[in-house]
């Protein structure tokens, strides 16, 4: 893959467990790494959630492969957090493709 498609720097985020006061382990998350990336915004999908309309769009993330990416982990970009839904390391060479969808708090 060209360097020059890889525009982005997006930061991905590692869980860490903590303990609340009522013993609930809730995790929270803590950079991990900071990488140039490839976006590209794909379909999403709305539903209807509580009376109001929800859209959750998809991106697919482009990164180069040499960084340790896991199911579990947050991606950030432009102050969105995005969860890992599918890795693909098959499609490019020397590249990971992670597809991900936009985290709602």
């Amino acid at each position: 893959m060209r360097a020059g498609l890889m525009r982005d720097r997006v930061t991905f985020l590692c869980p860490i467990r903590t303990e609340t006061d009522f013993s609930v382990n809730e995790p929270t998350y803590k950079k991990a790494f900071t990488v140039w990336a490839r976006i590209q915004h794909k379909s999403g999908v709305r539903e209807v959630s509580d009376d109001m309309l929800v859209n959750t769009p998809k991106v697919l993330f482009t990164v180069r492969n040499q960084v340790k990416v896991a199911y579990g982990m947050l991606i950030e970009y432009n102050c969105i957090r995005y969860v890992i839904l599918d890795i693909d390391d098959t499609t490019e060479r020397g590249a990971l493709r992670i597809t991900a969808e936009v985290k709602h708090d």
